[in-house]
């Protein structure tokens, strides 16, 4: 029997979980997921309570949801290789108006919306290694922010700083750094990988382990007080945040991913 593989909740909208930065009324709940139930990986959104299951994309390419709504919740931003590698695009929160943003053959990843929604960081290989950079929302304008290896950049809610991963490829390590939006005032944080800011801005949650024994942490954004939240014998996924509040749950991977509510 095929083995149908599903990645949940990677982009959640709940309610108004655009955030502050959001015009209009808030939105009904929706999941944004990845599922190779047509035979490869497509985009599908969903119902929080699982009902009205829409699929987004279509082959050629595998498709992989890298997890953004745009502020407004009327775009998604995500990554397929329909065009022969890694790229980003962005469409419609209903499937419409694909729209591909980056160009040339380097591989673009992990892309993530500023809150205002009129950029875009994400990491790129066109210059060598993976490295930061933002672009405008249309995929004009694109500056590198940080030279140096780094990966999943996610911004704070006030746009002002982005978490990334920092990749020490000599000692085999992966590192949480934080920095201004514009590339300045660099810290590195401690060892973990997919940072995500809490709605307030003042905490990170973040996995960090071996292979296979992952867990999450919480931490301040000064790289103190770091906090263990799991003690799972599964692997867990990768932290996310929703703008709905300040707690975190954790879930297996089998069932979720672990988040702020």
């Amino acid at each position: 029997m095929k083995r149908v593989i599903v990645v949940l909740a990677i982009a959640i909208l709940l309610g108004s979980a655009a955030g502050s930065q959001a015009q209009g009324p808030p939105r009904p709940g929706k999941i944004a997921f990845v599922s190779n139930r047509g035979g490869a990986n497509q985009i599908y959104v969903m119902n929080v309570d699982g009902s009205q299951v829409v699929r987004l994309t279509t082959p050629p390419g595998n498709n992989e949801l890298p997890g953004m709504f745009s502020p407004d919740a009327s775009k998604l931003v995500f990554i397929s290789d329909r065009d022969g590698s890694a790229q980003i695009y962005v469409m419609g929160a209903d499937g419409s108006n694909v729209t591909r943003l980056t160009m040339g053959p380097a591989t673009n990843v992990a892309p993530a919306f500023s809150p205002d929604g009129r950029k875009i960081a994400f990491s790129s290989t066109r210059d060598g290694d993976y490295q930061i950079y933002l672009m405008d929302a249309d995929g004009s304008n694109v500056t590198l922010v940080r030279p140096g290896q780094g990966r999943d950049p996610a911004f704070s809610p006030d746009g002002r700083m982005i978490a990334f991963v920092y990749i020490n490829a000599q000692k085999y390590s992966q590192n949480i750094v934080i920095m201004k939006s514009d590339g300045s005032n660099v810290q590195e944080l401690t060892k973990g990988f997919d940072p995500t800011f809490s709605p307030d801005g003042r905490t990170i949650a973040f996995t960090s382990g071996q292979p296979g024994r992952e867990q999450v942490y919480t931490m301040s954004v000064e790289g103190s007080n770091v906090i263990r939240l799991t003690n799972l014998q599964e692997v867990v996924s990768t932290p996310h945040s929703v703008t709905m509040g300040a707690r975190l749950r954790s879930c297996r991977r089998a069932t979720g991913v672990p988040k702020f509510t």
